[in-house]
């Protein structure tokens, strides 16, 4: 059966330094630019590989993973759709220091050659500009990463994970319940949050019982009581 075809348009035209270059590259980097589908646990790249491709998320979430000195894995950022990954390693023609790996049950992303924007960036400004707003965007999620792991007890850092996943994936609340379309692991969770998976599993079983979060009847993470979840946040 062949894989359905993706409307990349609104997503390519709602990238930032796409939006500024003249129609005629516009033109050039919708025809090279392709479409890829991916499915849970495949890598989009690994460390060491050439960066050659602006990478943007049509749908599910990226995970970026780095070994440790230890042999495990960390997970030092999660991203979702409409956003790119790997630019700076792209911007610097380095290769990717660590792996992009798909975290939801599918995922399918578009890729851009990178020659023609980077030469794009030499020569306009507002490109430049703009690709400079996309690498800042990428260290907020980074320091957003940080600020969970210092956020106090395992409880308090898996709250502001779940009020940080809903607020930046989730889809606008009906009422006061925030719904995650989008599927994550419990290791992954655990992973995230600094925590083990058996003690992260014993959390979100007893917010269950609580009534604090819930599973959404069409797939994935509701929060019916987000209130009660930044309750738990240390005061800044």
């Amino acid at each position: 059966m062949p894989a359905p075809r993706l409307d990349c348009a609104p997503l390519l035209s709602g990238w930032p330094p796409f939006a500024q270059l003249p129609p005629a590259e516009q033109l050039e980097l919708r025809r090279t630019a392709h479409a890829r589908l991916l499915r849970r646990g495949q890598f989009l790249w690994q460390p060491g590989d050439r960066a050659g491709h602006f990478t943007l998320i049509h749908h599910g979430l990226i995970k970026i993973v780095r070994a440790r000195a230890d042999g495990q894995d960390a997970i030092v950022g999660i991203f979702g759709p409409g956003e790119s990954i790997g630019d700076s390693a792209v911007v610097q023609q380095a290769p990717y220091p660590a792996a992009a790996v798909v975290s939801s049950r599918g995922a399918a992303v578009l890729q851009i050659p990178a020659p023609a924007l980077l030469r794009a960036m030499r020569q306009s400004p507002p490109v430049s500009l703009a690709v400079q707003q996309v690498l800042l965007a990428h260290t907020r999620a980074l320091r957003e990463k940080i600020e969970i792991l210092s956020a106090g007890s395992v409880a308090q850092r898996l709250a502001r994970l779940l009020l940080y996943l809903a607020e930046r994936f989730g889809e606008a609340p009906a009422a006061a319940a925030w719904r995650m379309p989008l599927a994550i692991s419990r290791a992954e969770m655990a992973a995230l949050a600094g925590t083990t998976v058996e003690t992260t599993i014993r959390m979100l079983s007893r917010w269950r019982r609580q009534g604090l979060i819930a599973r959404a009847p069409a797939g994935g993470i509701l929060l019916p009581r987000p209130e009660r979840l930044r309750q738990m946040q240390p005061e800044s």
